[in-house]
């Protein structure tokens, strides 16, 4: 979340995008984010679209960068509450060619299934198996 608003303020600050002023009503009102988030998706407002566009290159750059560092080749999951709440904006081809995009590794990427976890309790899920059998 944080790392959204920071990218948008990068945009509007430093390369002095322009917001129109219903967008900075909704972001004082509600958490800026989210706002950010539904206004590229669902009104394509643009510096709002080009923010997210920026989130999804950094995150498929770091996620291929983890599935290297790790050797994670059996698969990449992409958990947390901002995936599933953009995930139009991860389905793109833009995204898997950010992903893959490293490089003498693009091979070895190309073979690597990504998936986003569309359960938002699923931490809360792992943290009682864990807790169920490691109590034994």
């Amino acid at each position: 979340g944080p790392g959204i608003h920071a990218i948008f303020n990068f945009l509007t600050t430093v390369q002095r995008k322009t917001v129109p002023a219903w967008l900075i009503q909704e972001m004082k009102e509600d958490d800026p984010s989210a706002v950010i988030s539904n206004a590229a998706l669902h009104q394509n407002e643009a510096v709002c679209a080009e923010t997210l566009q920026l989130f999804s290159r950094y995150m498929a750059t770091e996620a291929a960068s983890l599935v290297l560092k790790l050797k994670a080749t059996g698969g990449c999951y992409i958990g947390g509450g901002i995936p599933p709440k953009i995930l139009p904006v991860l389905q793109t081809g833009e995204w898997i060619k950010n992903f893959t995009d490293a490089g003498r590794m693009k091979a070895l990427l190309e073979q690597v299934p990504v998936y986003v976890i569309l359960n938002q309790k699923l931490p809360l899920l792992g943290a009682a198996h864990y807790a169920t059998f490691s109590m034994r």
